[in-house]
C-alpha cells in the first residue's frame, strides 16, 4: 500500500528537483533607515518603497540606492545583494532649520514677520534671530514671507521677502528718514533763519533739508512737551531790521515747503 503524501509534498518535491542555482537565485533584502519613512530609489530599478520594507531580489544585484526624506540630507548607498538575507540601511542627517535675522536700521525699529499664510511669526524689536519651521515651505525650496518695519520719523516698509528653506538669512533693511526741503526767501536777503529745536539753518535765500528724526531727537533732548513735531517756530533776524518769529507747519508729505518773509527796517514808520 502506497503511502499518501501531504498536500504540500508535490510542491516540495518539485523544488527539490530544481537545480541548486534556481532555488537560491533570490535573497530577501531588508531596507531600513533612521528615521523611518524614507523613500528609497535605485539608480536602475527606480523607486523601491518607503522604509521599512523588504523585497526579494536576485543575488549579486548591484544596488545604488538613494535614501531621501524632506528635511534630511539624502544619502546614497551602494551594495551588492548577498546570500539569503541582505540589509540595506542609511542613517540620515537632519538639514539645518531655516533662520532669519532682521537687522532693521535704526536700532530699536519695530518689525513684524508673517508667514505665507498670513500667520504672525514675530512682532517686536529688530536684530533678533528667528527659527522658521519647515512647514512654511511645504514641498518647495523657497517661500514668500511678509515683512513690516517702522520707527518714529522714518518711512515704514511693507514688503515681501523670499526665503530659502534650510538656510540662514541675515537681512539688513534700512528705513528712509522722513524729510522735506524748507526753502526760505526774504525781503531783504541775507536774513538769518534759526529754529529753537534745529538751531541756525543759514541765511536767505535758503534751502535746508529738514529731518523729522532730527526734530524728534531735538524735542526729546530739550524735554519738550508732547506736540506735533512738524510745527516749528522759526526766527528771522538781520541787523537793522525787526526780528520776526513765525510758527511753520511743515508738510513732510511734500518734497518742498516754501516760505516767504519780509522784515521791517528799524526806525521805520
Amino acid at each position: 500500500m502506497r503511502r499518501k503524501l501531504p498536500a504540500a509534498a508535490p510542491l516540495l518535491a518539485a523544488l527539490l528537483l530544481l537545480p541548486t542555482g534556481a532555488r537560491a537565485a533570490k535573497s530577501r533584502v531588508h531596507f531600513l533607515s533612521n528615521p523611518p519613512g524614507v523613500t528609497v530609489t535605485d539608480a536602475n530599478l527606480g523607486e523601491l518603497g518607503t522604509t521599512p520594507f523588504r523585497l526579494d531580489l536576485k543575488r549579486k544585484t548591484a544596488l545604488v540606492c538613494t535614501f531621501s526624506k524632506p528635511g534630511y540630507e539624502s544619502k546614497t548607498v551602494s551594495q551588492v545583494v548577498g546570500s539569503l538575507r541582505t540589509e540595506v540601511r542609511a542613517d540620515l542627517v537632519p538639514l539645518p532649520m531655516a533662520t532669519v535675522r532682521l537687522d532693521v536700521v535704526p536700532r530699536g525699529a519695530s518689525v513684524k514677520l508673517s508667514a505665507p499664510d498670513g500667520t504672525e511669526i514675530y512682532a517686536g524689536e529688530s536684530g533678533r534671530v528667528h527659527t522658521l519651521p519647515g512647514q512654511f515651505w511645504d514641498t518647495s525650496e523657497t517661500a514668500t514671507f511678509r515683512l513690516e518695519a517702522w520707527a518714529p520719523g522714518y518711512r515704514p516698509i511693507d514688503q515681501e521677502i523670499v526665503l530659502t528653506n534650510h538656510q540662514s538669512h541675515d537681512l539688513s533693511l534700512p528705513l528712509a528718514e522722513v524729510t522735506t526741503l524748507l526753502s526760505v526767501s526774504s525781503e531783504p536777503e541775507g536774513v538769518l533763519v534759526s529754529s529753537h529745536f534745529l538751531g541756525s539753518l543759514g541765511r536767505t535765500p535758503l534751502e535746508s533739508r529738514v529731518s523729522l528724526v532730527d526734530l524728534l531727537r531735538a524735542r526729546s533732548r530739550q524735554n519738550a512737551a508732547a506736540g506735533d513735531p512738524s510745527r516749528i517756530v522759526v526766527t528771522f533776524s538781520k541787523p537793522g531790521y525787526r526780528t520776526r518769529a513765525s510758527q511753520i507747519a511743515l508738510d513732510f508729505e511734500r518734497e518742498e515747503n516754501p516760505v516767504t518773509v519780509s522784515l521791517e527796517p528799524l526806525g521805520g514808520d
